[in-house]
């Protein structure tokens, strides 16, 4: 017995030696602040300032130093996030994680952005100006520094890979990730693809697209459609950690509505919760420029930023850029397909992807005069081969991003060094895929707003929501509209300026086709600017970025309670009476100790199960549920009591109503509630029902997540609050697996007191105190100051880098 309590005791010992000394390994991997460092290619001194979060404040001579100096303190704190995302673009995550990466590898590989990417680049470098070109080799090389001579980061280790270099072209393949929101836009084609093959015009009119009786559907495979679709609805899933890009919020304000007298910039792009977050801050002055920048991930010019003169955000303008089209195979070569008048050669290409413990996978892809073929992105998994199409044909996705004009470098550089709106529009004008809404204010008490993208021309009879005939060119894109014909304003008499990836105006060329959002937040920001109110000021926009109560739920409350009125008599009523008056009685706020929130969207789960899934089917359905067609086609629905869709086509003996399917769903959430909660309704609070963890890439496998991922936290928040926590009703347990990537308060009365915040922290390295630091405030709706003053730089100096030439 004594012997087994010693064998006891110095196995607990034997443990807890380990553990520290594992702790002890990754602790001396995190950044040291305080250094002074000679680096090859700099020119002059080179100073870096930390503040109390992390954010290096870096002050140079020249530009080409700042930058060189940047590449080396972001690669410090985000080493392995520039690795991922290089991987990402180029279709190599598999030599990472091996075979649960390889269909993201494989869609990558199949939609050509790695080709994309590196060829552009390199027609780029012979165009691009001398600066820019310098100031990305400069910031390349100083990663390359600290690749030589900085710890290697414990994700490495762990996955058994090595630190390699980067390039001009890896750059480019981040860029190339940055417009794979493409797969929200082909994931909605393809679905409304396969409704518009096996429904009626009737049907098909109350969705949320647009469809005009009697338009021309094209034969397709719908057990096809719904694979593709269902695969790359899975492929996002998987793509969260790294942050996605999904939606967004952000407005600006003129200087007769502000309490400073100036123009202020309110921004909140929503992108996948990830830990390390998606954006870096810093804050980088030389005598040529000066910003307060977040960037991604291996681009050293910052996405939304400030400097004393200007100050800009973007939110996702979500317009239709992509098209499909069923290309027609000859039956006597496989290699070919029908152009207008001839048979033509596909492009036959070959990829290899290196599958980390297993064997390569060698991809044999084409090309049409449309695009890559995508129909068999996903065939040869679980022994499906050749499923999407039949043997003549394939499916061909043109996409605006392959235009080699576009030059989103250039545009973000131009917006850095821009000092008043005609240069910020110069610079906007360069982007053209993915589409992004523009927000800006400046110094003079200008604002604007740009819908930047390159706008296709499209024939007046293409519905380009779904797949287009390739062969005879009649649906074929007629070219491009010119810039001045997006929305776009300039000093509204409103003096108010929001985009929340609603539905822009027509501007002479017709409504733009894109995957718009309800308008729930769009009608919410707009209550608040044009109120009343005309003294806004930091505090009020930081209350106002919280909000979480979206005005569409007063609309769903008004269609369902007179029909919930009529809910039978059926056992003990009780619990049914207790909810029906909490949801009565709610005002729609989000808030974690509130119980209506949760009936909401557990009643709103049922209530579109029971309409739409028996005519879609479970695949089909399993992508419409949480995508962007749901969210417009329910309201549409709600105001249709006679609609086909509220019959259950499985019931043939009794043609359901509107009021059957809402009684039977409000009956169905009260039991799945109950069944889950508990019958006591005040443990059914939102706070139990929804919440918020930043996961890191490695997280995905515990007990990783246990030491990788930030949080849980509690939510206030939901689909559609201005604060959107964007979850997948799908789900069995609510997850906030998108929104705020930051929130950005920029007042021009006072540019040194601006706020941010990072959904996480600064630094992507375990075990620094930066890892997590701002977690819970972000959570608690807690803002900090973003500090471009020295002498307040200096009173919060946390660290310092001193950096010299060789």
């Amino acid at each position: 017995m004594k012997r087994l309590k010693w064998f006891g005791v110095g196995l607990i010992l034997l443990v807890v030696t380990t553990t520290l000394l594992a702790v002890l390994y990754v602790y001396q991997k995190t950044p040291d602040r305080n250094q002074t460092l000679t680096m090859p290619g700099l020119k002059n001194e080179v100073e870096v300032i930390y503040d109390d979060f992390g954010v290096p404040h870096i002050y140079a001579q020249s530009d080409e130093d700042m930058y060189r100096a940047f590449g080396y303190v972001h690669a410090q704190d985000r080493l392995f996030q520039m690795d991922l995302l290089r991987r990402l673009g180029e279709g190599r995550l598999a030599e990472l994680f091996g075979k649960d990466a390889v269909k993201i590898d494989r869609l990558f590989r199949t939609v050509q952005v790695n080709r994309f990417t590196k060829r552009w680049m390199a027609q780029y470098a012979e165009k691009a100006p001398e600066k820019i070109l310098n100031a990305i080799d400069a910031y390349i090389d100083g990663i390359n520094q600290f690749i030589k001579e900085g710890p290697t980061p414990i994700e490495f280790e762990i996955l058994g890979v090595g630190k390699t270099p980067f390039t001009r072209e890896d750059m480019a393949a981040v860029l190339g990730y940055t417009a794979y929101s493409f797969t929200f836009g082909l994931t909605q084609d393809l679905v409304v693809s396969n409704l518009i093959q096996g429904l009626s015009d009737e049907y098909v009119q109350d969705l949320g697209i647009r469809w005009q009786k009697g338009s021309a559907r094209i034969p397709v495979n719908r057990k096809g459609i719904e694979v593709l679709s269902k695969e790359l609805s899975a492929v996002i899933g998987q793509l969260n950690p790294v942050g996605i890009f999904q939606g967004s919020n952000g407005w600006a304000v003129a200087p007769a509505k502000t309490r400073s007298g100036k123009a202020m910039l309110v921004n909140d792009p929503h992108m996948g919760f990830s830990q390390p977050s998606v954006w870096y801050e810093a804050h980088l002055v030389s005598p040529e420029s000066e910003i307060y920048g977040h960037h991604l991930a291996l681009v050293p010019f910052a996405f939304l930023g400030n400097n004393r003169d200007v100050a800009w955000g973007l939110t996702m303008f979500i317009n239709d850029d992509i098209d499909l089209f069923k290309e027609t195979v000859n039956p006597e070569n496989p290699n070919q397909y029908w152009a207008i008048d001839h048979w033509q050669d596909f492009e036959l290409f070959k990829e290899t992807i290196k599958v980390k413990d297993a064997e390569d996978i060698v991809l044999n892809l084409k090309k049409s005069r449309h695009g890559p073929i995508i129909s068999d992105a996903f065939s040869g998994f679980d022994g499906r081969d050749n499923l999407f199409l039949n043997s003549r044909d394939q499916l061909a996705m043109w996409w605006v991003f392959y235009d080699e004009g576009s030059d989103l470098v250039g545009s973000l550089y131009g917006l850095t060094r821009a000092k008043n709106v005609k240069q910020a529009e110069q610079a906007v004008r360069k982007i053209y895929s993915p589409g992004l809404n523009v927000m800006y204010a400046d110094k003079h008490g200008d604002i604007a707003w740009w819908a930047a993208a390159k706008l296709v021309k499209r024939p007046a009879h293409v519905n380009s929501s779904s797949i287009l005939d390739g062969a005879s060119g009649k649906d074929d894109p007629l070219g491009f509209y010119d810039f001045s014909n997006n929305p776009q304003i300039l000093n509204p008499e409103s003096g108010v300026l929001y985009s929340s990836n609603n539905q822009p105006a027509d501007t002479g060329i017709g409504l733009i086709p894109g995957y718009y959002v309800a308008r729930d937040r769009a009608q919410r920001i707009e209550e608040y600017l044009l109120s009343d109110e005309q003294q806004w000021d930091a505090d009020k926009m930081k209350s106002m970025l919280m909000d979480n109560t979206p005005p569409l739920v007063s609309k769903f409350q008004q269609d369902v309670l007179p029909i919930l009125s009529h809910l039978p008599v059926v056992g003990d009523t009780t619990l049914s009476k207790n909810a029906l008056q909490v949801f009565s009685d709610w005002h729609g706020n989000h808030d974690p100790e509130e119980v209506a929130v949760t009936l909401f969207y557990y009643f709103k789960k049922q209530l579109l199960q029971q309409t739409f899934l028996d005519e879609m089917g479970e695949h089909t359905y399993g992508v419409f549920e949480d995508g962007f067609l749901r969210h417009k086609t329910l309201w549409k629905m709600l105001g249709n009591e006679t609609s086909l869709w509220w019959d259950n086509v499985n019931t043939s003996d009794v043609v359901e109503t509107q009021k059957d399917i809402v009684l039977s769903s409000w009956i169905a959430m009260l039991q799945a509630l109950e069944d889950k909660f508990g019958p006591d309704i005040n443990n059914w609070q939102w706070k139990r029902a929804i919440v918020l963890e930043h996961s890191h890439p490695m997280g995905s496998v515990k007990p990783w997540n246990y030491i990788f991922n930030i949080g849980p936290f509690e939510a206030a928040g939901g689909n559609e609050t201005i604060n959107n926590m964007i979850f997948k009703i799908s789900d069995e347990n609510f997850k906030a697996a998108w929104g705020p990537s930051t929130r950005r308060i920029i007042d021009f009365g006072n540019i040194e007191n601006s706020w941010g915040i990072n959904p996480t922290g600064q630094s992507g390295v375990l075990l620094d105190k930066h890892y997590g630091d701002q977690g819970e405030m972000f959570a608690k709706g807690v803002f900090r100051r973003q500090y471009t003053l020295k002498s307040e730089i200096l009173e919060h100096q946390e660290g310092r880098l001193e950096l010299y030439p060789e």
